[in-house]
């Protein structure tokens, strides 16, 4: 189903018009970087094609133990089932992993609540306590 979705959504990307709102939709209001007039899409269909393929077949669980390095796994509650069923596993197979959720939003969650993202980032790298909005998985 994920590889047709893509298959079809990705000649939509040739459309300035859909390239604006699937960057409303992730909470990036000023589209003038990709609404330019003169302002082609980044990537052919073909290559959008290829890139989601790509996406499809990485697996990455079985090398998850050996990731040493603390991580942080963060995605919006509204993000693909997918996506949010991916949290557990990284968090449960990596030794220094933590992952969360943002409630009530999507993969946007950053742009829609940069405030939010900035003091996860300054409490991750200080080592401290991450903001209470945040829920564990």
């Amino acid at each position: 189903f994920l590889r047709t979705m893509m298959h079809v959504s990705s000649w939509m990307m040739a459309s300035k018009r859909s390239r604006e709102k699937m960057a409303r939709s992730m909470g990036i209001m000023d589209v003038r970087l990709i609404s330019q007039p003169d302002r082609r899409a980044n990537a052919s269909a073909a290559t959008m094609r290829k890139i989601g393929a790509d996406a499809l077949a990485f697996d990455v669980r079985a090398n998850l133990p050996d990731v040493p390095v603390r991580t942080l796994v963060i995605a919006g509650e509204k993000e693909h089932s997918a996506i949010n069923a991916s949290l557990p596993v990284f968090q449960d197979r990596m030794p220094n992993c933590t992952a969360r959720l943002v409630p009530g939003l999507g993969a946007g969650w950053i742009a829609r609540d940069p405030d939010l993202y900035a003091a996860t980032m300054k409490a991750w790298i200080r080592q401290e306590t991450l903001p209470e909005r945040l829920a564990g998985v």
